[in-house]
């Protein structure tokens, strides 16, 4: 008896130790180049529509061996926890959620319960110790409440499990982030607007959608959509069928521009034992991937394991070079787009030709005229017209055809339109 004690009291210790390393690692993240990249990078689609925004995801986003105990998330879909996911950018998670018996607490305290559990349809994998779904939204709530997170837009999927018990999960969503949803207008169509923004959902005062493709239960409709733009759920697929730039299509021929352009995109892995055992996963969404489904202008590359330094979010990062931008002063308060495509910071008085964009088909010319940062909206409409004004990328598949539009041109670096603005304190487009 004393030697299982030791053992279990070792394996405490471990994880505890373990969760305290991983935070840190966070923590040594979220002063690092690529955080700051990515935070920014969040700010240039903050008024594109919803089908052309870039949510970094993650899948089976609660199923993380930071609760692992003997006796629960022994095989997981993630080391850290949903606060620290949430911390490394990701802004759409997935929630699993059954109705099963839960022994949390003493005995007289076990009951049916809505957990967060990876299982099959029939709750085989699911356990008895699995944290519910009030202690998941609590941990996203805290999130939501730390002051840098005002005006981070997050989407949560929800795989429904929950045999009918939607009385109880809307109980559970208001009671704890209530305050904070975005709801559908029409419970009879309750899927998400692809022309709403992401400035569009903050003037409302609120800051999360939740989604799940199942349902047919009146309070849950008003709360959670069921789809987007006219379609039940996401458009999605698993990694194994993607096809990288400029094709951007699935091998099964499914996957077209009009799908990209209209509606919210989602490809995703999963690395657990279980999936392998019920199904075909599939290959996993390596960092070289990613980078391509960035550049296809895929909204939501939805990973497994997801650490600080794996080059899976460094391939997030569409737009920012690498350490910038440069803070050393000097004036450099303007930016252009680089001959690799990412964004640099320089002097306003530097000369370049300017990215012209077509405010309705959203084509891009490059001007024959080189001029200063603050000539660009004149210059765009002296050359090509008033359709054109003065542009800024906001994901990386536009990013690629302004790459594409300077490749036609021989042109290697051009003024794009934005800038630091010193009396608001942040990097935006004059416009």
């Amino acid at each position: 008896m004393k030697k299982h004690f030791l053992i279990l009291l070792c394996f405490l210790v471990i994880l505890f130790i373990s969760s305290i390393t991983l935070a840190g690692d966070v923590d040594t993240y979220q002063s690092n180049w690529i955080h700051k990249a990515l935070v920014l990078q969040r700010n240039l689609d903050a008024n594109a529509s919803l089908s052309q925004v870039l949510f970094q995801s993650t899948h089976n986003s609660y199923n993380s061996a930071a609760y692992r105990t003997l006796f629960r998330y022994i095989d997981p879909n993630h080391k850290y926890s949903l606060k620290d996911q949430l911390r490394m950018d990701t802004r759409e998670i997935e929630l699993d959620v059954h109705r099963y018996f839960s022994m949390k607490g003493w005995p007289w305290q076990w009951k049916v319960q809505l957990l967060l559990s990876h299982g099959t349809d029939k709750h085989i994998g699911v356990g008895a110790f699995d944290r519910t779904i009030d202690e998941g939204l609590t941990e996203i709530r805290d999130w939501a409440n730390m002051a840098e997170n005002k005006n981070e837009i997050l989407i949560i999927d929800i795989e429904d499990h929950m045999d009918g018990e939607y009385a109880r999960a809307v109980k559970s969503i208001e009671s704890i982030l209530g305050a904070l949803v975005y709801r559908p207008t029409d419970a009879r169509s309750s899927k998400i607007p692809m022309n709403i923004t992401k400035t569009d959902i903050l003037k409302t005062g609120k800051r999360i959608l939740f989604i799940s493709k199942e349902g047919n239960n009146s309070s849950w409709n008003n709360l959670v959509f069921n789809g987007v733009g006219d379609r039940t759920g996401f458009i999605q697929y698993k990694p194994g069928v993607f096809r990288s730039y400029p094709d951007c299509g699935c091998y099964s021929g499914e996957l077209i521009r009009h799908e990209y352009d209209n509606y919210l995109i989602r490809f995703y892995e999963d690395s657990t034992n279980l999936s392998k055992l019920f199904s075909d996963p599939g290959p996993r969404i390596i960092p070289s991937m990613l980078r391509e489904m960035v550049r296809c202008g895929v909204n939501i590359p939805s990973v497994d394991q997801l650490e600080p330094y794996d080059g899976k979010l460094q391939s997030s990062v569409w737009s920012w070079d690498v350490n910038k931008p440069d803070s050393s002063g000097l004036g450099k308060d303007y930016v252009a787009q680089n001959g690799n495509g990412r964004f640099d910071n320089l002097a306003g008085n530097t000369e370049l030709p300017c990215a012209c964009k077509n405010i309705y088909t959203n084509e891009w010319y490059i001007s024959d005229e080189s001029a200063t940062w603050d000539k660009g909206n004149e210059v765009c409409v002296k050359e090509a017209g008033i359709y054109f004004k003065f542009g800024l990328p906001i994901n990386g598949y536009d990013n690629e055809k302004l790459k594409e539009a300077k490749s036609q041109k021989g042109v290697d670096k051009v003024w794009i339109n934005y800038g630091y603005q010193k009396t608001l304190g942040k990097w935006m487009s004059s416009n």
